[in-house]
């Protein structure tokens, strides 16, 4: 049974084309392949120092055979920071969280951990800017102010994980 190939377009009709040097601009969408085996992708990012950025991996949540591991790197190489699969809610697709720790170039490289690759071994990145996430709630919906008297609500603020 021959199957037409899906395109990068019919995959994900949202996604950023990405220029002919891999370089992007938040908030951006992008797909890739890692082939042949031991194949790793690289795209180029500019941030400021303290510039927060989110990167998410889809790619078994797509059927892909990719284990994907993110990376991201200094302009020389250094890695700044790195996951393979993040543990604490059990997903095999991994999401980084950065903080740029100086005015620059940054790499962002995705790779297969075990440096299988192929066809099969697509991915999409997700590289946003996160927002905080906070919810205020009071004890009530009523309250009755008496004139001349001053009212104090109470608020409880909860300050979650950025989200996007």
């Amino acid at each position: 049974v021959m199957m037409r190939r899906p395109t990068r377009d019919t995959l994900f009709p949202y996604a950023t084309r990405i220029r002919a040097t891999n370089t992007f601009e938040f908030p951006a969408s992008f797909t890739g392949r890692i082939n042949p085996p031991g194949d790793r992708d690289v795209y180029e990012f500019h941030a400021k120092k303290g510039d927060k950025r989110r990167f998410s991996v889809e790619a078994r949540t797509l059927g892909s055979l990719i284990d994907p591991a993110v990376r991201i790197l200094t302009r020389a190489g250094e890695a700044v920071v790195q996951l393979d699969d993040p543990r604490e809610d059990r997903k095999f697709d991994p999401y980084v969280d950065f903080t740029a720790p100086e005015d620059g170039d940054y790499k962002l490289e995705v790779r297969d951990v075990f440096e299988h690759g192929g066809e099969r071994y697509v991915y999409c990145v997700h590289a946003v800017i996160p927002r905080p996430h906070c919810s205020l709630t009071v004890t009530t919906d009523r309250y009755t102010l008496t004139s001349g008297t001053e009212l104090e609500i109470p608020v409880k603020i909860e300050i979650g994980r950025a989200h996007v």
